[in-house]
C-alpha cells in the first residue's frame, strides 16, 4: 500500500504523544492525530496542523469530526490503547476504514480473562490476598477467571440474552473480546511474546510491530551515551509503585544478600494504592534501615536520570510486558537489568543481542562485573530510525 494513504491515529496526551508524532507522521504524507481529552490542551505540539483535539466533553465538535472523517478518504485509523472512548469512536466509523488497535499493556494486561496470566508473585500474591477467604482465593486465579470466561462465550455464541448475562459479560470482558473479534482488522503488539499470545486468543487476526519508537524521551539519553558501565553503586527497585512489579518479592530477595553499604532506590511516586505503597516502604525500612529510599514525589525525567545514574543494577520483576521506556534508559545506561523471565521484554531483548538477567539468579550475582558495552549499541539498533520505518512499511503493505 502506497504511503500517500489517508492513515489517522487516536491516542491520549501523555509523555510518549510527541515521540508517537513524530515518529508517525512520517510514516504518510497524509495523517492527522487526533489527541483525546475532555477539555483544552497546552501542549506544542498541538500547534501543528495534522494535530487536532478530540474533546469528549464537545458532543457537537465531537460528531463533527467523525463526520468529516466519514466523508473523505480515510483508509486507515490507528487507535492507540483500546479503551472505552476509542470503541465508540471505532463504532461511528466506516465500516471500511481498516482499525489497527496498538496495544500499549495495561489495555490487554488488566481485563486477561481471555488468557490465564498471574501478574504477581508469591509474597504479593500473599499481601493481597492475606483477609481474602478461600472462596474468594479460588475465585482470584486467573484459570478459574478464563474458565469462566469461555463458558459466558459459548453461552452467548447461543443467543442467549439476560440481564444478569450482559452483567457477567462486562464483568467478565466477554463484551470487549466480542468487541476486538469483530470490530479490530490488526493488533499491534510491542514484544513477539504478545503476538504468540493474542494470536491464540483471536485466532486470524493480522498482526503488526509498530513500537520500535526512536523518538521516546529516553532515547534521547541512550544516544549521547557511549554505551560506558554504570558507575553507581546502588540499586533501583523497580520503576513505580505498580503492585505488578512484585516489589515485596524482590525485598525478600535483596534480604539474603551481602549487600554492604548499597542504597535500594524505589520510585514509589504513581502506580499503586496507598496500603501497597505503606507496605513496601515498612517492608523496606524493616529490613534496611535507612538505606531503602523511597522516592514518594514524582520527578523530572533530567532529575530521574540523576537518580538512576547512582545505580549499577536493577530490579524489574515485572510478570508482564511493562516499562519499556525505562528499561531503555536503564540497559542504554550501562546498568545492569535484572527481568523476570516471564516478561516478554526479556526473551525480545535476549533474541536481538541485548544482556539482561533472570531476576530469580540475582541472589549473591547482583555485582556488575559483566561486559554490557555492546547493549547501548544492540539497543540503538533495535530501536534505530531505520528500524522503525521498515516495520512501517511492511506493516503499511500487508495492510
Amino acid at each position: 500500500m502506497s504511503r500517500n494513504i489517508k492513515i489517522i491515529h487516536f491516542l491520549e496526551a501523555t509523555l510518549f504523544t510527541e515521540a508517537f508524532i513524530n515518529s508517525f507522521e512520517k510514516t504518510s504524507s497524509n495523517v492527522t492525530f487526533y489527541i483525546i481529552n475532555n477539555g483544552a490542551l497546552h501542549h506544542h505540539y498541538m500547534d501543528k496542523p495534522n494535530v487536532k483535539l478530540f474533546d469528549t466533553s464537545n458532543h457537537v465538535r465531537r460528531l463533527s469530526i467523525i463526520q468529516s472523517i466519514n466523508e473523505t478518504n480515510t483508509q486507515v485509523a490507528f487507535f492507540h490503547v483500546l479503551n472505552a472512548v476509542k470503541m465508540d469512536i471505532i463504532l461511528s466509523l466506516r465500516k471500511d476504514i481498516r482499525k489497527i488497535w496498538c496495544l500499549w499493556g495495561n489495555d490487554f494486561y488488566d481485563t486477561n480473562y481471555y488468557y490465564p496470566f498471574n501478574l504477581y508473585e508469591k509474597h504479593n500474591l500473599a499481601f493481597f490476598e492475606k483477609d481474602k477467604s478461600i472462596l474468594r482465593k479460588i475465585y482470584n486465579k486467573p484459570e478459574v477467571k478464563t474458565f469462566i470466561f469461555n463458558i459466558l462465550k459459548n453461552i452467548n455464541s447461543k443467543g442467549i440474552k439476560s440481564t444478569l448475562l450482559t452483567k457477567l459479560n462486562n464483568h467478565f470482558a466477554v463484551d470487549r473480546y466480542m468487541f476486538i473479534k469483530k470490530n479490530i482488522d490488526y493488533i499491534s503488539y510491542i514484544v513477539p511474546k504478545e503476538k504468540e499470545i493474542l494470536s491464540k486468543i483471536f485466532p486470524g487476526k493480522v498482526f503488526c510491530h509498530l513500537y520500535s519508537d526512536p523518538n521516546l524521551p529516553q532515547f534521547h539519553h541512550i544516544k549521547n551515551n557511549k554505551g560506558d558501565s554504570a558507575e553507581g553503586n546502588n540499586i533501583l527497585l523497580a520503576h513505580s509503585a505498580a503492585e505488578t512489579n512484585n516489589h515485596l518479592d524482590c525485598i525478600e530477595i535483596l534480604k539474603s544478600c551481602n549487600l554492604s553499604t548499597q542504597k535500594i532506590i524505589s520510585p514509589l511516586s504513581y502506580g499503586g494504592s496507598k496500603e501497597y505503597i505503606d507496605e513496601v516502604i515498612r517492608r523496606g525500612k524493616e529490613y534496611f534501615g535507612d538505606r531503602f529510599i523511597p522516592l514518594t514525589e514524582r520527578l523530572p525525567l533530567a532529575q530521574y536520570s540523576e537518580v538512576l545514574s547512582s545505580c549499577s543494577v536493577a530490579m524489574m520483576n515485572q510478570r508482564r510486558q511493562q516499562a519499556g521506556g525505562n528499561l531503555f534508559h536503564l540497559i542504554g545506561s550501562g546498568i545492569k537489568v535484572y527481568l523476570n523471565t516471564e516478561n516478554g521484554f526479556y526473551d525480545y531483548f535476549i533474541d536481538n543481542g541485548i544482556k539482561v538477567f533472570d531476576i530469580n539468579n540475582f541472589q549473591n550475582n547482583f555485582d556488575t562485573n559483566e561486559n554490557l558495552e555492546m547493549n547501548n549499541q544492540k539497543l540503538r539498533e533495535l530501536y534505530s530510525e531505520q528500524h522503525f520505518q521498515n516495520e512501517i512499511n511492511i506493516s503499511l503493505q500487508n495492510l
